[in-house]
């Protein structure tokens, strides 16, 4: 699959929308949070559009390191902690909530090791057939590490809850990633999330099942 600025900022529109839309519906504080994801993902996406137009125009170069920062910590800051923080706020499970509580941490520690990642290992962006790989200086074997960790805090959460179609979002993503990486492992990081900012539209099905239940 061949991507462009032009797919990542149609994606960007696309999920930003549904992301207003989903804020609107959202019933609680806590859903609010939950809604953000959409609106997240589409600002990394319109990040990711930018960083192509840098690689692909010199006019645009100026923007290379702000774009390329700006969709890193989307990718690693935000999400992180942002998912079990969020599911374990819209949980009503108690004892899902603690194991969701449990995420959380690990979560944050996933976010500080990468914050460090981000600001003192040099990431740089290039592109490679038709998409873009996100080159950092770190060893092989804290690399795989981080990944597995990264995978379980984002994902794990999303498999846990109780709260109806949330499943499908972990799902989905599963699907993307393991898709992703047996193909185009070296630019699971760009691929990956472009596919995740898509499925974050569930995000609004889960609010609109919500809102069914509780008028229900």
């Amino acid at each position: 699959m061949c991507f462009s600025p032009e797919a990542s900022f149609t994606a960007a529109a696309v999920i930003t929308t549904v992301g207003v839309v989903a804020l609107k519906k959202a019933p609680s504080k806590a859903y609010q949070l939950f809604a953000c994801i959409p609106l997240f993902f589409g600002v990394q996406q319109l990040m990711e559009g930018v960083v192509w137009l840098s690689l692909l125009y010199e006019r645009f170069a100026y923007f290379k390191d702000f774009s390329t920062a700006g969709f890193i910590i989307f990718a690693w800051v935000v999400w992180p902690f942002w998912m079990p923080l969020t599911i374990g706020l819209i949980e009503e499970d108690p004892k899902r909530k603690k194991i969701l509580k449990g995420l959380l941490y690990v979560g944050i520690g996933v976010t500080l090791a990468l914050t460090y990642t981000l600001m003192f290992r040099n990431v740089q962006a290039e592109i490679l057939d038709c998409s873009i790989i996100y080159n950092f200086d770190v060893a092989d074997n804290i690399h795989a590490t981080f990944g597995i960790l990264y995978l379980i805090v984002t994902v794990a959460p999303t498999l846990i809850s109780k709260v109806s179609k949330v499943w499908l979002l972990g799902v989905m993503n599963v699907l993307a990633y393991v898709g992703t990486k047996l193909f185009i492992s070296d630019r699971i990081l760009s691929i990956w999330c472009f596919f995740a900012a898509i499925t974050s539209v569930i995000v609004l099905w889960v609010i609109l099942e919500r809102n069914k239940e509780s008028n229900g």
